[in-house]
């Protein structure tokens, strides 16, 4: 660093809190939004309507209608009375199951506790069979992350492999989950030095640019549907949609090969923890692989060690599933508060509303979803003067490729491969996600965009002593803000505890009412509601980075791929 500019940057660093403050801050309508969300909460309300009355809600199932049918209610009742579904595009088919039976018959009857893999079907009633092991991946050669083409090369060898051999089969497909003792609590909150060390920046270099999710060999819009199956254009052709495809070619050869069913154990090391999700395909005329369950990890284990030391497993499984489609329309739930100006510029908030199937997708996503319908209500009980309309979204099709999301963006604000911009691009000022499960917040995501670091340290001041300190310049992904800032509109997600989210609840058998903590989910709808309040009345809307330049032209892809 050249020594001239030392005092320049020392002063601009002793400048950096009255910066923060110039941010316009309205503290006593922060304290009326505390008082409605932490004395007049209705949060858990929501979360039981969510959850408990209508969870698990897996796009395209009656499960995420009914749920999206009664939020609209309860927007409606809280004074929104612009609250309705609003499709997105074509989903593909449904799936839900209703009932599982499994039961080891030998070497000693046990029942085992386990349930079914998304998109599989029903059995034929009860349906019996010897159980062998057949691992997709040999122990240290399960595929890469996002590299596909080994991925196709180990499937194209494990059906060389088995061909032939499976035949009125029940085949365990996963490895065996390695247990340890546990080396931290099981629930843990961000201390002091992690909330240092996550606001810290990421080396330069270290990470790639931020980018829409997209596979390694981009498709453009003339040559998707050549390797898409008839996915609509409203969603665009991913890793995960190619991720599909290689697991339909898996579905295609055991169906094939007569195998009786599948079973299947968790990626969890947690003893007892069940998480499952990606293993069907929710396209339409793709491939449907025989039933499958997902058994508890201690149990699959022991089967395992039986197999290997060549004691005969036989096991009985009945199954109620049932598939709806095809060609389902995709809907979003969305709600909104009318500007009280003339501008037409808007503000949104939002969380996916649909879930995985183990359980009722409390934290993972009606935690979310809950605290948006919170704040929409503070927002509207307040009856706060504000100059921009206030757009709410529980979105679908989160947990299979945002879906939801992608389709609203590219129907209302650009199109993201040719990056066409649409009239309403112009107006959105900001989108405020929440998706971390049932953790209070403790600061935001930047999203690479040091112009709003000022902005937020302004707003999330007054929370410092609920534990709101941190803005971090790292991006999160996985969730549904990726949609807005993949076309140059600001959005973020907000920094939540970890709680237990990664070990416990995740995409499990127990993601129930039981993991949330109603006091986290309470500051969380006041935080967010602040967020929403100040981007609504702000002088300016809220800082852009660049525009994204349109997805480069499509790479051939390679023929283990095709």
């Amino acid at each position: 660093m050249n020594s001239y500019r030392t005092p320049f940057l020392l002063a601009l660093l002793a400048l950096w809190p009255a910066l923060a403050q110039s941010e316009e801050v309205n503290l006593e309508v922060i304290h009326r939004i505390k008082d409605q969300a932490f004395n007049h909460s209705r949060v858990m309300d929501y979360m039981n309507l969510l959850a408990d009355e209508n969870g698990p809600r897996v796009t395209g199932s009656p499960g995420f209608q009914r749920a999206a049918d009664h939020a609209v209610i309860a927007f409606k009742e809280a004074g929104i009375t612009q609250a309705g579904l609003e499709g997105w595009g074509t989903f593909g088919r449904g799936w839900s199951w209703s009932r599982i039976a499994l039961q080891m018959k030998t070497p000693q009857e046990t029942t085992l506790t386990a349930f079914p893999a998304d998109w599989s079907p029903a059995t034929d009633g009860l349906v019996t069979g010897e159980v062998i092991f057949a691992p997709l991946w040999e122990r240290g050669e399960e595929p890469a992350d996002k590299d596909l083409e080994k991925t196709a090369r180990q499937i194209e060898a494990y059906k060389d492999k088995y061909r032939g051999k499976l035949r009125g089969k029940i085949i365990m497909i996963d490895l065996p989950v390695l247990f340890s003792l546990p080396q931290e609590p099981v629930q843990y909150r961000f201390d002091d030095a992690a909330l240092e060390k996550l606001g810290k920046a990421n080396e330069p270099g270290s990470k790639p640019a931020l980018q829409w999710p997209l596979v390694k060999y981009p498709l453009d819009l003339d040559e998707r549907a050549r390797y898409i199956d008839g996915v609509p254009l409203e969603v665009l052709a991913d890793r995960w949609l190619l991720d599909l495809k290689l697991g339909s070619r898996l579905a295609a050869f055991w169906r094939e090969e007569g195998v009786t069913a599948i079973l299947k154990t968790t990626w969890a090391t947690t003893s007892g923890i069940i998480m499952q999700s990606d293993f069907g395909s929710y396209i339409d005329g793709a491939p449907i692989p025989p039933p499958a369950a997902v058994v508890m990890p201690e149990q699959y284990n022991r089967m395992v060690r039986l197999l290997e030391r060549k004691v005969p497993v036989s096991v009985e499984l009945n199954v109620a599933a049932e598939f709806y489609g095809p060609g389902l329309e995709g809907t979003n739930v969305i709600a909104e508060i009318p500007g009280s100006g003339k501008r037409k510029e808007l503000v949104m908030l939002g969380a996916h509303l649909d879930s995985w199937h183990g359980a009722t997708g409390a934290t993972d996503n009606a935690a979310g979803s809950a605290v948006v319908m919170e704040v929409m209500r503070i927002l509207s009980t307040l009856d706060l003067d504000m100059q921009r309309t206030i757009r709410a979204a529980l979105w679908s099709g989160e947990e299979q490729c945002l879906c939801g999301s992608r389709g609203y963006v590219a129907r209302h604000f650009a199109e993201p491969v040719s990056m066409t911009l649409k009239p309403d691009h112009a107006d959105l000022s900001v989108y405020f996600n929440l998706d971390n499960g049932s953790g209070k917040i403790r600061g935001v995501y930047l999203q690479d965009n040091d112009m709003a670091r000022p902005i937020f340290e302004a707003w999330l001041a007054p929370f410092a002593d609920l534990g709101v300190t941190t803005t971090t310049i790292v991006n999160t992904d996985g969730t549904d803000h990726l949609s807005f800032v993949a076309v140059g509109l600001p959005g973020f997600n907000f920094v939540q505890d970890p709680l237990d989210y990664e070990v416990n609840t995740h995409h499990s058998n127990v993601d129930d009412v039981g993991h949330i903590v109603p006091g986290d989910l309470m500051q969380a709808a006041a935080v967010m509601a602040t967020a929403v309040y100040h981007a609504a009345t702000r002088a300016e809307m809220m800082p852009r980075i660049p525009l994204p330049a349109p997805l480069p032209p499509r790479q051939p892809l390679p023929e283990i791929l095709q």
